[in-house]
């Protein structure tokens, strides 16, 4: 402290022996100086601390007050000991359902076969509480332990408690942050397990990992639904990851010819490893969802490997094409194949551009397929006479479009006036 305030200090001692003789209203006053004196040097404020001082010696007067502050301390201090002990009673009813779950899951039987949901639970430790009741397990169908954030240790535990024999047909680990470590226990329990049939991998770093993810797919050929949404997959994601790996994971989906839902959101493909993927998915006939948001279709070459994918899949239901740079004419021959896909059920060409012909190609298109009950077209270059034909065309004919998405398109409000009146 500086000499002003230390005199100052010294003033308030002797000020509050003189004035009480109480050593808990002197304690009270010093612990009200020493916050003061804190938020004085915090603020850097301008007020004398004289001032301050005159200001907090009135209320060390004031007994009145030093009670009441006592007393709604003390209930304070009542409440925050009820309301811990109800903290630690949830706590421990949260505990034992885990714990009767785990027993129900050790002691299954083989009459009934189960899924187990733990998806957002934040278990941590608990999770401890399921890998010994999974062990010798033959009757679970489904795993779903995604946004649960466990560690490396759990994981191999997991994945070496569970049998190879086993039942399991689908496991869901999404938004779990996991390792390369972990990713290599998971792959280790891939490898040959012919019972799989869809992955759930989306929302973790697979970067890394992806040419030995692909080697232990490639040993279990039966899946029918990948979903690797924001994975990674890209040539870019590191240093160490080449443009042979990504042709390494295509030539995995090459031989995969029971695939029916693949999701590559947000992946950042560039142009060869969107091309290599396509071509592998030639091969699965009966593919029925296609995602591919945010992947580069921007060459010739990607389009005429899309064309041929929908060509093949006469049983897609839903294609998302959004966000990937596509050009108007390439957009205009994706639509042209299209309307060949009579099954076609959702169509997402959002963040893309058009021109009039694409807009003459997309409306042919939804008079064709006329199962299309979702269309998604927000973020995209349309003009206002665009909209309005759009509008007017889906407004007198197709009844059966359901859900259509404009999203931030820019457009003037005489166009919804114009489709509204009509």
């Amino acid at each position: 402290l500086k000499d002003a305030q230390k005199q100052t200090l010294k003033r308030c001692l002797n000020v509050s022996r003189y004035q009480s003789k109480s050593l808990e209203w002197t304690s009270f006053y010093l612990w009200k100086f020493n916050v003061f004196m804190h938020n004085f040097v915090k603020q850097k404020s301008k007020i004398k601390t004289e001032a301050l001082f005159r200001e907090y010696s009135v209320g060390i007067n004031n007994s009145h007050m030093i009670r009441k502050l006592s007393e709604q301390l003390e209930q304070c201090e009542l409440e925050l000991k009820y309301k811990s002990q109800r903290v630690s009673q949830m706590k421990q009813k949260i505990l034992n359902v885990y714990v009767t779950l785990a027993n129900a899951i050790k002691h299954a039987n083989g009459k009934k076969s189960f899924k187990l949901n733990l998806e957002d639970h934040k278990l941590g430790e608990l999770f401890d509480l399921f890998i010994p009741a999974m062990k010798n397990n033959t009757f679970l169908k489904e795993i779903n332990l995604g946004g649960n954030t466990l560690t490396e240790a759990q994981i191999v535990a997991l994945f070496t408690t569970l049998r190879s024999d086993g039942s399991l047909i689908a496991l869901r680990l999404p938004n779990s942050e996991l390792t390369q470590e972990s990713i290599g226990a998971i792959c280790n329990f891939l490898a040959g397990r012919v019972s799989l049939r869809l992955l759930d991998l989306s929302g973790n770093m697979l970067g890394m990992s992806l040419a030995e993810l692909s080697l232990a797919l490639s040993k279990s050929a039966r899946f029918e639904h990948l979903n690797f949404a924001n994975c990674s997959i890209s040539p870019m994601a590191t240093k160490s990851q080449s443009q042979d790996e990504i042709q390494d994971f295509a030539q995995t989906l090459h031989g995969m010819d029971h695939l029916k839902t693949v999701n590559l959101n947000q992946n950042n493909l560039k142009d060869r490893g969107t091309n290599a993927i396509l071509d592998s998915l030639q091969n699965s006939p009966k593919l029925r969802e296609l995602e591919l948001s945010h992947c580069s279709l921007t060459l010739d070459d990607n389009t005429t490997a899309l064309c041929e994918v929908l060509k093949s899949c006469p049983q897609l239901k839903t294609l998302n094409i959004s966000h990937t740079n596509i050009s108007p004419q390439n957009t205009k021959k994706v639509l042209n194949q299209l309307e060949n896909s009579k099954c076609l059920q959702i169509l997402d060409i959002s963040g893309n551009n058009f021109d009039d012909n694409c807009l003459e190609n997309l409306l042919t298109l939804l008079e064709q397929c006329i199962n299309i009950h979702t269309l998604k077209c927000s973020q995209s270059a349309f003009r206002d006479s665009h909209l309005a034909t759009l509008m007017t065309y889906i407004g007198h004919r197709f009844i059966n479009l359901e859900h259509i998405y404009l999203g931030e398109l820019d457009f003037e409000m005489g166009v919804f006036c114009f489709f509204f009146v009509g």
